[in-house]
C-alpha cells in the first residue's frame, strides 16, 4: 500500500485574501450536524476550519496534502457528515 502524502498540522492560520492570493479555492466542505462548524478542503489538498462559518475571513488549518478522499475520511472522524462540493474553478 502507498503511504499517505497527508501532514496533519498543529497550529496554523491563513487568510481568505492569502489563499485567494495562492490560486486556491474551497472544493467541498463538510457540516456537522445542525451545520454550525464545518470543514473544507481546497483545491490544493488543505483542509481547513472556516471562521466564521459562513464568509470566512480566516482559516484554521487542520492538514496539507490531502486527497479528496482523505479529507472525507478526516472530516467524518471529526464529526462533519455532510457534504458540499463547490463549483470547481479548474476545467475537468
Amino acid at each position: 500500500m502507498a503511504e499517505s502524502s497527508v501532514r496533519l498540522v498543529e497550529t496554523g492560520e491563513v487568510s481568505a485574501g492569502e489563499l485567494a492570493a495562492v490560486g486556491d479555492r474551497e472544493r467541498a466542505r463538510w457540516y456537522s450536524e445542525g451545520g454550525e462548524r464545518c470543514v473544507a478542503l481546497t483545491e490544493q489538498g488543505l483542509l481547513l476550519e472556516p471562521v466564521p462559518t459562513f464568509g470566512p475571513l480566516l482559516y484554521r488549518r487542520i492538514a496539507d496534502g490531502l486527497t479528496f478522499a482523505e479529507g472525507e475520511r478526516l472530516a467524518a472522524a471529526r464529526g462533519y457528515v455532510h457534504l458540499r462540493r463547490l463549483p470547481s474553478a479548474r476545467p475537468s
